[in-house]
């Protein structure tokens, strides 16, 4: 797998900068991103050249106490819009897209989750809107799902109460009936959970899947090319490093949990397909401020040794990242 470096492009967005999201916010075809700081507060976006550049394209302080966020099209007016858990309003303000990746000023959907700090979004009822989930975290932790009427008003579905404190949450079809499941988890704990989406914005009862004990990140994908959702999770150790894969039968069950040892201490690990060969591979960051690639085998199993032999310095304390077009070549046109 070869990478050409052509040095690393930083966007300031202010302290305490939390994750990316992208999307193509101006129509332009290329892919933007947006970020955030909880520290100023502050959202900027940055416009894609389609070469991996990007430069400012809008900002905002219109958030006191921003925390998680993302883009869709809340009322279908064929543009991506901001959504972002405000922690001081107890629930989301959504900053509308005016079609030229400028945002008009908020509007605020308030007291929907006392401290909520996290979401997702996905079209949880299958009418073509985008719907999302809020949760807090705490000693009991709360999650509730809101449904979209086409055009940007929300009405709550369900709650679920009955979970314990939980950092990862993530919507995925895991029994293939059409409508998002949902897998939470909590990372000091480690157990993973599931909850089979009703079509409706409910859930059915919550479904214990494994503990692994304490992991640094987690994510959903086919990791072993059988036409099933799996569940990854990367799980630190101190000095070195555990990966499950727990394998999906396609009807919201699973297969006993298959664990490999890296050897070596990773901090956070996802699942990508870089070579874009229909394997995927694994991006691994590591203590020493870089990254590397573990090659994909097809059966679930990863080269790890490629990892280490081949990285890539990215600054100081590298926690979360993502992947995406960011050059303009489009999936399968290889150069």
């Amino acid at each position: 797998m070869l990478f050409r470096s052509r040095g690393v492009e930083r966007f300031n967005v202010g302290d305490e900068a939390g994750d990316v999201a992208v999307g193509d916010i101006n129509g332009d075809g290329w892919q933007d991103m947006v970020g955030l700081s909880r520290d100023v507060p502050l959202i900027r976006a940055f416009f894609g050249k389609g070469n991996g550049e990007f430069e400012l394209g809008w900002q905002s302080t219109d958030c006191t106490s921003p925390y998680d966020f993302a883009l869709a099209d809340f009322n279908g007016d064929g543009h991506l819009d901001l959504i972002v858990v405000d922690y001081d309003i107890g629930g989301v303000r959504i900053f509308y897209n005016d079609g030229s990746g400028s945002f008009q000023p908020p509007v605020s959907h308030e007291n929907l989750l006392e401290s909520a700090t996290l979401l997702a979004v996905a079209d949880l009822n299958h009418d073509g809107a985008p719907d999302f989930e809020l949760h807090h975290n705490g000693s009991s932790a709360t999650l509730r799902t809101f449904l979209n009427d086409g055009v940007g008003n929300f009405v709550q579905a369900a709650q679920l109460d009955d979970i314990d404190s939980f950092s990862v949450s993530l919507f995925a079809d895991f029994n293939n009936d059409a409508y998002p499941d949902l897998l939470i988890a909590g990372c000091m704990v480690g157990e993973f959970k599931i909850y089979l989406g009703q079509g409706d914005g409910t859930f059915q009862a919550g479904t214990s899947l494994v503990t692994v004990g304490y992991f640094s990140s987690a994510d959903v994908s086919d990791v072993n090319n059988d036409g099933h959702l799996d569940v990854f999770a990367c799980m630190p150790n101190g000095s070195d490093t555990d990966f499950m894969v727990l394998p999906g039968n396609g009807d919201g069950t699973f297969q006993a949990a298959v664990q490999t040892n890296s050897e070596r201490l990773a901090h956070f690990a996802f699942l990508i397909d870089p070579d874009m060969d229909g394997i995927l591979d694994l991006a691994v960051t590591f203590p020493d401020y870089s990254m590397g690639i573990a090659n994909g085998v097809g059966n679930g199993e990863f080269d790890y040794l490629g990892a280490y032999d081949t990285r890539f310095y990215i600054g100081d304390e590298p926690i979360f990242f993502m992947t995406a077009y960011l050059n303009g070549r489009p999936p399968g046109n290889k150069p």
